[in-house]
């Protein structure tokens, strides 16, 4: 193709490395946050741009003792991480998270 020539649109490229069947027209922007699934805490990563979620920690510990940890409480997790941006999610196992632009 010529620099003179313009196309009239640009197909998509099949990925070659994610299940996905076509990859993502940006680069994920992940930014940490707290997903909240009834009343409950997840750190978690979301792509800012489509909302894409990326590591989720389903379990938040803390050091108990020398050489052990045990299980973080709700309001811990949400003390630990109140500057976090703070998302409500219906299913914890979904994908995408509704992303609300200012």
């Amino acid at each position: 193709m010529n620099e003179q020539e313009v196309a009239k649109y640009i197909k998509k490229k099949e990925s070659s490395t994610s299940k996905s069947k076509y990859k993502s027209k940006h680069k994920h922007k992940y930014i940490d946050c707290l997903l909240i699934e009834k009343d409950r805490p997840y750190r978690s990563k979301v792509c800012e741009i489509c909302g894409k979620i990326g590591d989720v920690n389903f379990f938040e510990t803390k050091e108990y003792g020398l050489h052990s940890r045990i299980m973080m409480t709700d309001e811990e997790v949400f003390e630990k991480y109140k500057d976090l941006k703070q998302i409500e999610v219906n299913d914890i196992w979904d994908k995408y998270v509704n992303i609300k632009r200012e």
